[in-house]
């Protein structure tokens, strides 16, 4: 990715993260946390909008969590209430002990029916791992106006 991006554009200056997750973050309650040995020997249910679903799954699965029930759209999707609950019904039928999302799908999840299994997202941090100076100076150059 360096080499197409240098190819473009030899000045191009390039920051390089990497995204690693932390703990497992109620969906209601902010306060809530699991750390993601927690899902060692669980059956989930797993929903996502995302590019790649299969890697978030994929994730919840090297952690020793076995998904008993998945549901995929198509990236960005807008949850309605009613494919939420079906979600909820399908993973309480297939004996899902939790209900997990990824956090970019957290912030768009419509209200919670009444009664679910317990809800959490996949709380993920950037990691900086070259560039770290110059992001700093592009945060400057933009809060600051230095």
């Amino acid at each position: 990715l360096r080499r197409f991006l240098k190819s473009h554009n030899p000045q191009a200056k390039i920051i390089e993260c990497n995204h690693e997750p932390r703990y497992l973050q109620d969906v209601n309650d902010r306060a809530l946390r699991l750390d993601l040995a927690s899902l060692s020997g669980r059956r989930v249910a797993a929903i996502s909008a995302i590019a790649v679903p299969t890697s978030f799954e994929q994730y919840l699965e090297s952690l020793e969590a076995t998904v008993v029930y998945r549901k995929r759209y198509v990236d960005h999707h807008r949850y309605h209430p009613d494919e939420l609950a079906d979600f909820c019904r399908r993973g309480r039928q297939a004996g899902a002990e939790f209900l997990l999302t990824t956090e970019k799908d957290a912030v768009r999840l419509p209200i919670l029916p009444a009664g679910h299994l317990p809800f959490f997202f996949l709380r993920v941090e950037i990691v900086i791992l070259k560039g770290q100076e110059y992001l700093d100076h592009c945060i400057s150059q933009i809060c600051l106006g230095w």
